[in-house]
């Protein structure tokens, strides 16, 4: 495995995330969040390989990991799925928009005004249903 570059760094913390979060007082909601989160970096680990010890991916993985952690801690089990997907959403805008398709975020700001502003029922669920479909690509 790794000698002590970027990539075992960032293997380690998930390591640790993934044990505290099992051995913690984390609940099935929050533990969900964060096992699917991982997977989607496990998969951008397989990519790069484990070869490649310091390039800048494990950066953007660590970071990636080290937020989903701490967003699994905030998460209850009374977050419905429509409003997990609106803050997926803006945490998505906000706080990645370098690695978003500018369309998907063009899309999800579109969405996300047809949720919160739009007074048709109809029309809320069609703008849910497309976030929802949106923010599961980049989870």
């Amino acid at each position: 495995m790794a000698r002590g570059g970027k990539d075992s760094k960032t293997l380690d913390f998930l390591a640790d995330s993934l044990e505290k979060v099992f051995n913690g007082e984390y609940s099935q909601a929050q533990q969900e969040f964060f096992v699917k989160s991982a997977k989607k970096e496990i998969e951008k680990i397989n990519k790069i390989g484990v070869e490649n010890h310091d390039s800048p991916k494990w950066d953007e993985i660590g970071t990636t990991i080290f937020t989903s952690y701490e967003r699994a801690g905030e998460i209850t089990d009374s977050v419905d799925e429509d409003q997990l997907a609106m803050l997926f959403a803006t945490i998505l805008i906000n706080e990645y928009p370098d690695l978003i398709d500018a369309e998907d975020i063009n899309r999800m700001k579109s969405n996300l005004a047809v949720v919160k502003n739009n007074d048709d029922p109809l029309e809320k669920i069609q703008g849910m249903q497309k976030l929802i479909a949106l923010t599961e690509e980049y989870n």
